[in-house]
């Protein structure tokens, strides 16, 4: 088992599988424990490319609405929207679906969150004091709303687990 996991991950990920199965062959952790680990690998990676599209929201919104202004309501889909920092968001109105459903399902707090971490850019710092929340609480309501993003994201198709 531990080769077939170390072998797909050579394939998947290169020097990182390595370094993983290596490191999971030296403290000797079993098969379930390689592949929790390679689990939590891609739930980061997710994450990373989730709080990345975040970043760039107003921009993807603004970007978004200039294009069916211009192009009119009628217009397809954007392919992609590149950014100010060069960042090329693939699908922005499939991820602004995504965003704008996982924000409409959410509570009071986590959307004020969210509008002062991506729309205002406040540090957590501003943000948990202005909201008398711990930084323990900060990151986890943040946390939630990024893996609730990224299933909306996998559902539309703009992200895959596997």
């Amino acid at each position: 088992m531990m080769v077939l996991i170390f072998v797909a991950g050579l394939f998947a990920g290169g020097s990182v599988a390595f370094l993983i199965f290596s490191l999971c062959v030296i403290s000797g952790r079993s098969d379930d424990r390689i592949i929790e680990g390679l689990r939590d690998m891609k739930q980061q990676e997710m994450i990373a490319k989730v709080d990345k599209v975040l970043r760039h929201w107003p921009e993807i919104d603004k970007g978004v609405l200039d294009y069916h202004a211009q192009e009119g309501m009628s217009a397809k889909e954007m392919e992609s929207l590149t950014c100010r920092d060069g960042y090329t968001v693939p699908h922005p109105e499939k991820w602004l679906r995504a965003i704008l459903a996982s924000y409409s399902s959410s509570d009071e707090l986590r959307r004020t969150l969210v509008d002062r971490r991506y729309k205002a850019c406040e540090r957590y710092i501003k943000t948990s004091m202005a909201l008398n929340i711990s930084e323990r609480s900060y990151y986890a309501l943040l946390d939630d709303f990024r893996m609730s993003t990224a299933l909306a994201a996998v559902q539309l198709g703009i992200l895959r687990i596997l």
